[in-house]
């Protein structure tokens, strides 16, 4: 070969190399288990409308990876000694970032804030859960970047429930500019593409194919390192091994789909992190049904079901063991739980004076679901009940009761269910008596007014130490009286693409709590300099 073909041939190497040096991976794909019913957060009740509005959205506060909480639009979480929170516990103050924007260049203010709070009390707007907010007396904009929540009475859990993403229900800070006219929120324009002021914008959401989202240039953490996010619907849980490989996805996370994470453990590029999450399996009596209203029965269930080999079974890895609603080391944890166990002459004599017993146990479609209750349908046949058991979508499972709701209907004997109570520490809206349908969330209807002294003493407390022992009390009496089972907990399996970097598992279930930092991870690539250099001495 002569010299100067040799060089050619080098040349181009070289100059193909560097035409390549550090690719742009310009796009993140992510996995949504389901459709989001809208983009405004303000009125989804399901995790895909939150999943998709954490990234788009801004709020006082966020919770991170632990949990604990940290500054979002507020630039400090208040507290008693930052005098964020005043010594009744009553106000609550919040000093705002100064350089937050609407996706249209707006300034963020605290009077943003103040109407949020007024829209989250408008009777006409569907406001999913009001927990905590009908606590608010009234609230006073200081200036433009401060405004002050003021409380009727302390509520422990106001910080990490008042337009932040650790409540139960999470709801952001929406724009006043844009929405103080809409006379029909419900059915606004602005529930198909919102204006956040989170790190990334809506660019089009196509339904049942993706929510597309671009990342905006004036976010106040500085600019993300992705340019696109695209958020994918999957029409099962399978499908996502189908869209995987497609690469249509690039993260993707499993709640207790054992099989499935053993077939995703053998797909090229996986990378699989497990990790621990206060999501809580369980199943509740529906008191109101005889008999289930007595203790005796409910004992005599739960004694007829070897939880721990039934969870061990289907969920392998992906179980926790649980005595009570809290992991180790949560707030109000009580390591002396202890559950009625696993003792089928017990239940045998509990259960004889209500044979014949017919029950209908209820779940949600979770391929793993329907494990677990055919294995505790198995467990009460074998001491004479009969159980039902019937899967639901969502929709339909928790739609209200005058929509044919199963749970706010009372639709049921037993509902096998999860919940993940996000990084608020009193649950004590599953089980007062004022949550009962259509009040809220305490679907088994259960009235006990022990608990609900405890659960007063959680959230009128203002010292932590009062606050856990309302929260111990009020699962000791539960347990107690077995108003429910506390069947264990579910990891998470979280799974990304190798060379993904930035995403950070939560225990509370906020996975994507993060996004202005997520990116693909560069690969180490000649410079630009070096690859000039090295072009000019391979010139012929």
């Amino acid at each position: 070969m002569k010299r100067s073909e040799f060089g050619i041939l080098l040349a181009a190497g070289v100059l193909g190399s560097c035409s390549h040096a550090a690719p742009l991976r310009s796009r993140i794909q992510i996995a949504l288990n389901g459709e989001p019913s809208t983009l405004n957060l303000l009125l989804g009740d399901d995790p895909y409308t939150f999943h998709v509005g954490m990234i788009i959205n801004s709020f006082l506060l966020r919770s991170n990876e632990s949990g604990n909480l940290i500054s979002d639009l507020a630039v400090r979480v208040p507290t008693l000694a930052n005098g964020g929170i005043s010594h009744d516990g009553r106000t609550l103050r919040y000093e705002l970032r100064p350089n937050a924007y609407w996706h249209d260049d707006t300034p963020v203010t605290a009077q943003d804030v103040a109407f949020t709070l007024e829209l989250i009390d408008r009777s006409d707007v569907n406001i999913a859960d009001r927990s905590g907010y009908d606590l608010i007396s009234d609230y006073r904009v200081v200036s433009p970047t401060v405004i002050d929540i003021r409380l009727r009475e302390p509520y422990s859990p106001g910080v990490a429930t008042f337009l932040c993403t650790a409540a139960n229900q999470p709801y952001p800070v929406v724009p006043r500019h844009l929405l103080a006219g809409v006379r029909d929120i419900n059915h606004a324009s602005f529930n198909e593409r919102p204006i956040g002021c989170g790190p990334y914008a809506v660019k089009q959401w196509v339904r049942d194919e993706a929510v597309m989202l671009q990342r905006y240039d004036r976010y106040f953490r500085g600019l993300p390192p992705t340019p696109y996010i695209a958020m994918r619907p999957a029409s099962s849980m399978q499908a996502l091994v189908g869209l995987w490989q497609d690469r249509a996805i690039d993260v993707a996370w499993l709640i207790g789909e054992r099989a499935l994470l053993d077939e995703f453990r053998q797909l090229p590029e996986v990378e699989v992190t497990i990790s621990k999450r206060n999501t809580i399996q369980y199943l509740l009596f529906q008191h109101q049904r005889a008999p289930l209203g007595d203790e005796r029965v409910r004992r005599g269930i739960a004694a007829a079901i070897d939880r721990d080999r039934i969870l061990r079974d289907v969920l392998g890895p992906l179980y926790v063991p649980a005595g009570g609603d809290r992991l180790p080391d949560a707030f109000g944890y009580d390591a002396t739980a202890r559950q009625q166990t696993y003792d089928p002459t017990l239940a045998e004599r509990l259960l004889a004076p209500y044979r014949p017993l017919e029950l209908t146990l209820v779940s949600s479609t979770f391929p793993y679901l329907r494990q677990i209750a055919v294995l505790i349908q198995e467990a009460l046949s074998r001491v004479g009940v009969t159980v039902t058991v019937r899967a639901y979508v969502p929709s339909v499972l928790f739609a209200p009761s005058e929509d044919g709701g199963i749970l706010s209907g009372g639709h049921f004997d037993l509902f096998l269910g999860i919940w993940s109570p996000g990084g608020v520490a009193d649950t004590s809206y599953l089980y007062r008596c004022d949550t009962r349908p259509p009040n809220g969330e305490n679907y088994g209807r259960i009235c006990d007014p022990i608990v609900d002294r405890a659960a007063h003493q959680e959230l009128t407390a203002v010292q932590p130490a009062l606050q856990s022992a309302g929260d111990i009390a009020m699962q000791q009496e539960l347990i107690a009286q077995t108003q429910l089972i506390f069947l264990g907990f579910v990891a998470e399996a979280f799974i990304t693409r190798r060379g993904i970097v930035g995403f950070k598992p939560s225990t509370i279930n906020r996975d994507l709590w993060n996004p202005w930092e997520w990116h693909w991870r560069q690969q180490e690539k000649k410079s630009a300099l070096s690859c000039a250099l090295q072009m000019v001495l391979a010139r012929p």
